[in-house]
């Protein structure tokens, strides 16, 4: 077959040719569309669109139009290209709506998702825009004034497909893409109002809740968790309202069951990633070794952790809309106990290597803020005993939880676990100061539900005390050289409220006097500690005397009264010896617990906090960042 000389064929610098299956007519018509010129195709209307409509009946080389997109700079873009992909994009939009034509829709509609999505894709993963925002919405609309008409089509069309259960799965997989393309990579940008605008919760709720539609629940999904998080704190969000009042339970089980694949997907990346055998004799003997000493645990290497978790670790977002808004869908998160074992085994391998990269820290910390909220409101459900599940927790770090926290147990029991985990493996010079602060404040609202329902958790306690003392040493230790850093004084007065908290409460958490023993002989062991983070908190016995410090530290001066107390008269009943063996100083301690009257200031405080909204705002906002990538990134 020949070809007029006139008609040039497609022909990239990346040296790719024309697909054997493919009309050579299709390529012709693209690279008169991104030829170096801004003369338009034809200056009359109607030539312009018989040229579109017949390129959209032309089957599309995905490939070819991405790398030829690839090769244009984005100066380039906004000058010698931008009429012809205005109108490119304006006529694709324009073959969303059905015609007249059913049957030659059938033909163009498959095209001119795959060209949307490619230029889409292929555009807004370029950086270099001077005003991203405004120059997407020049480079697509031709102008300003032409843009709410065109935009307004584009979610329309977008929400016809995706609404209509007539269409081929295919495409409403693929529309579902293009959306999420677009959504993610403007995110907080103008053009996703028209999102707003056109409200699509029902078509993306019928999406999840539509047994053929499987195949498409996590992207749906997704698209929800982005779209609520729009401007949400700056004006009405529909889809954040529409969320709390969600009552489809089945739904909300799928989005569970898509969302445990996934984070079993996410944590099968990281044990990938690196070998991980069971623990040798050794291993175990080193790591025991650890756990006496309070210092850091040895920083991770860069590799092979660095590109960990992988995308789909971004359902977390979503995930965390339903949770704080909709009391059903946490109710039902609660009593999913394959939910717990696969969100505690993905979380222990993210907060064992949440120090790897800026990605891990936010994802860990919103992780965190998630089980926050979950015992905050499920403390009871998840503590009680013949609540089980088993989880898989990480030993790719020394020191390793011992073999038993694999066996089934309370949810509560894992989170600790899991708490232990982060403490001990992301201590750095740079410190993580938010991070910190919301594993501390889980381990506190930990103890907080455990003693508001009168639970005596059969526990080994030992760990979690070290790992706290652990951060507490580092904290203390470097405290004229952290001062600077802000929040650092809370991470201190945090440490001392868990352990004033639970020695206030002790008697209605341990399950026998071993365990109360065991946490003063702890407070005991690291005295220099306890000293340090009183005075890195901001808490010192003058300003006691004095009455100074405001009123949001007072619980935390009470707190560290309680500390000193123990210190004190423990430390007078030492002074008879000169060398006390550890089993000698908990048989003391064992013997001497009711000589000592605690204050309560900061556990009242405690039991009435909840997660605030400003908190929430802080999370997402950081969150969202990180997750928008990552879902643009899913959808290249």
């Amino acid at each position: 077959m020949s070809t007029p000389a006139s008609v040039p064929l497609y022909q990239s610098s990346s040296s790719l040719t024309p697909a054997s299956n493919r009309t050579l007519k299709w390529y012709a018509s693209i690279d008169r569309i991104l030829s170096q010129t801004d003369d338009p195709l034809a200056e009359a209307v109607e030539d312009r669109e018989r040229f579109y409509l017949d390129l959209f009946c032309l089957k599309i080389d995905s490939a070819a139009l991405a790398a030829k997109l690839d090769e244009i700079p984005v100066e380039a873009l906004l000058t010698t290209y931008q009429r012809n992909l205005a109108d490119l994009f304006e006529y694709a939009v324009q073959c969303l709506k059905p015609s007249d034509d059913e049957e030659m829709d059938k033909i163009r509609l498959p095209n001119v998702i795959a060209t949307l999505s490619i230029v889409c894709r292929q555009v807004l993963k370029k950086k270099g825009f001077e005003n991203f925002n405004m120059d997407i919405i020049n480079l697509f609309a031709g102008s300003l004034d032409k843009s709410d008409q065109l935009f307004s089509d584009l979610v329309a069309g977008i929400d016809h497909i995706l609404a209509s259960l007539n269409q081929d799965l295919e495409i409403r997989h693929r529309t579902l893409q293009l959306a999420l393309s677009i959504v993610s990579a403007v995110n907080q940008g103008s053009i996703n109002a028209y999102f707003l605008r056109r409200d699509l919760f029902n078509t993306i709720a019928t999406i999840i809740s539509d047994p053929q539609t499987v195949s498409l629940t996590f992207d749906a999904v997704l698209l929800l968790g982005l779209l609520a998080n729009f401007r949400r704190f700056e004006t009405r969000n529909p889809y954040s309202v529409r969320m709390e009042d969600y009552v489809d339970e089945k739904a909300m089980e799928r989005i569970i069951t898509l969302s445990v694949i996934a984070l079993g997907d996410v944590r099968l990346g990281y044990m990938k990633a690196q070998d991980e055998t069971p623990s040798s004799l050794i291993g175990s003997v080193l790591g025991a070794l650890s756990l006496i000493k309070t210092s850091a645990a040895a920083p991770p290497p860069s590799e092979p952790f660095r590109t960990h978790p992988i995308r789909p670790t971004c359902i977390l977002l979503p995930l965390f809309e339903f949770l704080r808004a909709n009391t059903t869908f946490l109710n039902v998160v609660i009593a999913d106990d394959e939910f717990w074992a696969e969100f505690l085994s993905f979380g222990s391998y993210l907060s064992s290597h949440a120090s790897a990269s800026k990605r891990a820290r936010t994802y860990a910390r919103l992780m965190l803020v998630m089980l926050i909220v979950l015992v905050e409101e499920g403390g009871l459900v998840l503590s009680q005993k013949q609540r089980t599940v088993s989880v898989k927790f990480c030993r790719q770090r020394q020191p390793q939880l011992p073999l038993t926290s694999d066996q089934p147990r309370p949810p509560i029991s894992s989170i600790l676990d899991l708490t232990i985990l982060f403490l001990r493996h992301n201590l750095r010079r740079e410190l993580e100061i938010e991070s910190y602060l919301a594993c501390l404040r889980l381990v506190h609202s930990v103890l907080v539900n455990l003693q508001a329902h009168q639970v005596r958790l059969d526990y080994d306690w030992t760990g979690l005390w070290r790992a706290l003392v652990c951060v507490g040493s580092l904290v203390g230790g470097r405290g004229e050289e952290l001062k600077q850093c802000e929040n650092i004084d809370k991470v201190a007065q945090q440490i001392l409220d868990i352990f004033s908290f639970a020695v206030i409460w002790a008697e209605s958490l341990f399950v026998d006097t071993n365990g109360i023993a065991g946490l003063y002989y702890e407070i005991l062991r690291a005295e220099h500690t306890v000293k340090q983070l009183l005075k890195t908190g901001g808490v010192s016995q003058s300003e006691w005397d004095q009455g100074k410090g405001s009123s949001a530290m007072a619980g935390t001066i009470e707190g560290g009264k309680n500390l000193e107390m123990i210190l004190k008269k423990f430390g007078s009943l030492m002074s008879t010896r000169t060398r006390w063996e550890a089993d000698q100083v908990v048989e003391l301690v064992r013997n001497n617990l009711g000589l000592i009257e605690f204050v309560d200031t900061c556990s009242l405080e405690a039991r009435t906090r909840r997660f605030t909204d400003s908190e929430h705002e802080k999370v997402l906002k950081s969150v969202t960042e990180v997750a928008v990538e990552d879902v643009f990134q899913l959808m290249v």
